[in-house]
């Protein structure tokens, strides 16, 4: 067979069974290949050893809806690095229900990696009304600030750094998605000039607020840093009004986001500039980017005609486009800084044709192995850094010339590893250490005088058994380079 790229391999499927990480079908002969993986010099590449958890948040796709066997995406995806799995999708709902749940549920500082794929039944129902792409931006835009909040304060004067002026309504968030409750309530005012004040020590603050479809009125507010206008705000006509059987969508969580303000203490003052309504929710902060837990925002999956004509039958191959378009602007483009936001290009990888359940709707058990693999070529680039690997050092044993990371060697507290690592020498070297029962290492690469977190993932075998054949073959990495592998070892990269 011709050597191809992993994300070229048609006949690769994910995941397999016990620890095999990629099965590649090669001459009627299953070959368990993997490349090498390691962090780059990024600072905000994610240390896998302290990510143990995987929520996942959508609709019945991400339920599972369609499939046989638990082969739905999350729960292959979350086998494949061995997360412990929450599934916390709903059938039938959208990204309100999405956001309501990830503001009940998440905690800042958690864990966990999150998975998001919702949107399709908001634009099953509300086609691509600006309305309801104002409401997918929205609640987007509230999981996204979640997943790296390092703290957030009820906006709520008995909370420390809080005063305001009027605001005088007690807001029960919950009810309409946010964080506040009916122990712990935020504020809102309909009243000119009221304002709520919070100081905070960071260089960036978060303002959870809601948006409205228009049926409850939402006035202008300013908002003020240190005495200087970031602007004047308005939520209004930001969601559609149009229910997922269970939640009205009248009202939605929103999110301002304010970065660049340098280290310090601040003051956020928020006006209200009309008689109308504004609603605070909570003030917050994000954390820095290299301490942030991973998310992916994964593409909706397109239908068949058949699928589209099913009612509701608003949405179409371009719709759908239109919604996966917001996902990848703000995967981009919407948080200043390189947070560990991965994006799954779903239908990259989802066949239509070979896809889709009986419904025309779901997908079919391929169709959701063909999603896992959508995710995992979308998340491994935060892990894949092609290595040389020279010399293996440790306290008591030499290995020398190219070397698999085997027990033995994993096993020792501190190794150094001698080589180059993206034709980069090593210097003086990474030292790592092995953690037994996981499947990954936590290390640090030493360039100069500089530490940089790196991590090093398993090979597809296990390490404790020694009766498995290991696998042989050839392969070209992303940068196009051409891997040999001779029985579970990389004997050339060239």
């Amino acid at each position: 067979m011709a050597d191809k790229k992993i994300s070229e391999l048609t006949n690769a499927t994910l995941p397999l069974s016990g620890n095999e990480k990629l099965a590649i079908v090669q001459d009627s002969e299953t070959k368990k290949i993997e490349v090498t993986d390691l962090f780059d010099d990024s600072e905000t590449k994610i240390n896998l050893i302290s990510v143990n958890e995987m929520e996942s948040y959508g609709d019945s796709i991400t339920v599972g809806q369609g499939s046989t066997d638990d082969n739905y995406y999350a729960k292959l995806f979350s086998d494949i690095y061995s997360f412990n799995l929450t599934n916390r999708a709903v059938s039938a709902r959208g990204v309100y229900e999405a956001a309501k749940l990830h503001n009940a549920n998440f905690t800042p500082l958690t864990k966990a990696l999150t998975t998001l794929m919702a949107g399709f039944n908001d634009v099953r129902r509300g086609g691509n009304d600006a309305k309801t792409i104002a409401k997918i931006n929205n609640c987007v835009k509230s999981i996204i600030v979640n997943c790296f909040l390092n703290n957030y304060t009820i906006a709520n004067s008995t909370q420390t750094g809080v005063t305001k002026s009027g605001f005088t309504g007690d807001l029960n968030g919950s009810l309409i998605g946010g964080k506040s409750n009916s122990g712990l309530s935020g504020a809102f005012s309909n009243t000119i000039n009221d304002y709520i004040e919070y100081i905070f020590v960071n260089d960036n603050v978060v303002i959870g607020t809601f948006a409205s479809d228009g049926t409850q009125i939402f006035g202008d507010f300013e908002v003020e840093i240190d005495g200087v206008s970031q602007g004047i705000y308005n939520l209004n006509n930001q969601s559609d009004g149009i229910s997922d059987g269970s939640n009205n969508n009248e009202r939605v969580p929103a999110v301002l986001v304010f970065q660049g303000l340098g280290n310090g203490e601040h003051t956020i003052r928020i006006t209200n500039n009309s008689n109308d309504y504004v609603l605070i929710d909570y003030f917050g902060n994000l954390e820095k980017p290299n301490l942030s837990k991973p998310l992916i925002l994964c593409h909706a999956t397109k239908m068949n005609a058949d699928g589209y004509a099913t009612a509701p039958s608003n949405a179409s191959d371009v719709i759908i486009d239109e919604l996966n378009a917001i996902y990848t602007d703000l995967s981009i483009n919407f948080l200043t800084g390189d947070y560990p936001i991965y994006l799954a290009k779903t239908n990259d990888y989802f066949d239509v044709s070979t896809g889709l359940s009986v419904d025309n709707i779901h997908p079919n058990n391929e169709g959701y192995f063909q999603i896992t693999q959508a995710l995992y070529e979308g998340f491994k680039n935060a892990l894949l850094q092609e290595s040389s690997v020279n010399t293996i050092l440790s306290d008591d044993n030499t290995w020398t010339g190219q070397n698999e990371f085997n027990e033995e060697v994993l096993n020792k507290k501190a190794v150094q590893i001698q080589g180059t690592f993206d034709g980069v020498p090593t210097g003086e070297g990474i030292e790592f250490e092995y953690l037994s029962g996981t499947t990954y290492i936590s290390s640090l690469n030493r360039t100069g005088t500089t530490w940089k977190p790196m991590v090093f993932r398993a090979s597809s075998f296990d390490f404790k058994d020694n009766n498995v054949s290991l696998p042989s073959g050839t392969f070209t990495s992303n940068d196009g380079k051409t891997i040999t592998v001779t029985n579970g070892l990389i004997t050339s990269i060239v």
